[in-house]
């Protein structure tokens, strides 16, 4: 349940002192996204006690929280991704932000307490508090680097390294997660380990899908889903069209970087639709469904088949050292036998149009295209063209990311610079590839 950052019981005040209930009302702001609330209240406050002889420890502290809400509203903003230059300067990064803060609050912790009797007391609690902060400043700054390194990615030609991402997302996780645990900062706490939990959430879906695994990829993108509702639970909503997720009423100051995770979410869960198609198809009609994902890709397959005149489009996965063995579209006990896929079988199309399985006549010449273009493929931009002339049959083929590769046959000869086949290509390969997602980490939502 949402607490009113309006007001403070007055049970609680006769029972605090007055600089905790401040700081109560300022973390809740804070975890409610409020940041212009928290600010006006901590500066008016420090108007208030600036001319208190006695109250130095606490104006310095105030000052600083003030700064902290401001950095707060700008890292939830994501502005600081798009670097600007003043006068042939780049601006101070959000990360020099936090470390100048941790090191403020360094000298506060050791300069803070000092005076006599209920000062002295009172000195002490604060300093304990400016400890905790510090933590959570060094944890902010971190992550701002995290981010910064997420960024470039979307400019990145050949395949990221989500594991390599995980695991500082799991790192930054392991060691921040305890290291600002005061009451008072439960706001922020819960805000700070939710938003990593499901950043980690969606890098294990991805790293899930590239394997081919529907179950592991199926839970995590759930545990997504009720990690956002807990993230977003003092947003006000409404329903976005072709989104998958509810977007944030862009009425309200929903953060940037909160619509950013959802719609990084859905285009996971798009993207694990058309994946995972044949399992899903059996389940329930998916038609209604897909058109309220934020791309459906189906429907874009389908058009374009129609409007190319196309004979098949087909989505495939190279099974060779896969990490677990090929079984197929739907659930598997994973105790039962498999044999390991060979020769044409190792590359088996796991979507393909208008036919739920492509010609198979058709399949030594893309296997062959696969592997003896594979050094291309490489470049996720590039897509490959050859004519065979003996069945008069044209190929299309791009690698997206991973074992996956988009391949577009046609039953007779296309031009290699035909426009709108490049284009369609070329869209797949930039929406499914996951690395297209961190683009809007640089941009307003």
């Amino acid at each position: 349940m949402a607490v009113n950052t309006n007001n403070v019981s007055s049970e609680h005040q006769s029972t605090c002192v007055p600089e905790q209930s401040i700081l109560e009302v300022y973390f809740v702001a804070l975890g409610q996204y409020n940041y212009d609330r928290a600010k006006e209240l901590v500066e008016k406050e420090r108007e208030v006690v600036r001319s208190q002889s006695n109250s130095s420890t606490w104006v310095s502290m105030l000052s600083m929280l003030s700064r902290l809400a401001v950095a707060e509203k700008n890292y939830a903003s994501l502005t600081y991704l798009n670097p600007k230059w003043l006068f042939g300067k780049k601006e101070q990064s959000m990360r020099l932000t936090y470390t100048g803060l941790v090191t403020d609050l360094s000298s506060f912790e050791l300069n803070g307490p000092g005076q006599p009797g209920s000062v002295q007391q009172i000195n002490s609690f604060l300093s304990h508090i400016c400890k905790q902060i510090h933590n959570f400043c060094e944890a902010r700054a971190e992550t701002v680097e995290f981010y910064d390194k997420l960024c470039p990615m979307v400019n990145q030609r050949t395949d990221v390294d989500y594991g390599e991402l995980l695991s500082i997302v799991d790192r930054l996780i392991a060691t921040h997660g305890d290291h600002f645990h005061h009451p008072l900062l439960s706001p922020i706490k819960q805000c700070f380990t939710l938003e990593l939990e499901v950043l980690q959430s969606l890098l294990k879906a991805h790293h899930h899908m590239l394997d081919w695994l529907f179950l592991p990829t199926l839970l995590q993108l759930h545990n997504v889903h009720s990690k956002l509702e807990n993230l977003g639970a003092n947003i006000r909503f409404k329903e976005g069209k072709k989104s998958g997720v509810a977007i944030p009423s862009k009425t309200v100051g929903v953060p940037p970087l909160y619509q950013w995770l959802a719609r990084f979410k859905a285009a996971q869960v798009s993207k694990f639709s058309l994946y995972f198609y044949g399992s899903l198809c059996k389940q329930a009609d998916l038609k209604g469904h897909l058109s309220n994902l934020l791309i459906d890709y189906r429907a874009k397959i389908i058009a374009f088949h129609k409007k190319a005149d196309a004979m098949n489009v087909s989505l495939v996965y190279d099974t060779n050292n896969a990490k677990d063995v090929f079984k197929g579209h739907g659930y598997h006990h994973p105790d039962s036998p498999h044999e390991v896929p060979t020769g044409l079988d190792s590359y088996p199309a796991i979507f393909s149009y208008p036919e739920e399985k492509p010609p198979i006549k058709l399949w030594p010449m893309v296997v062959m295209l696969l592997n003896s273009k594979a050094a291309e493929l490489t470049d996720l931009d590039r897509v490959i063209y050859s004519f065979d002339k003996t069945q008069s049959m044209t190929y299309f083929v791009t690698r997206l990311e991973g074992r996956f590769s988009l391949v577009v046959i046609f039953n007779f000869k296309k031009s290699e610079r035909d426009s709108y086949i490049k284009l369609f290509m070329q869209e797949m390969n930039l929406n499914l590839r996951g690395s297209n997602m961190f683009a809007g980490l640089g941009q307003k939502s």
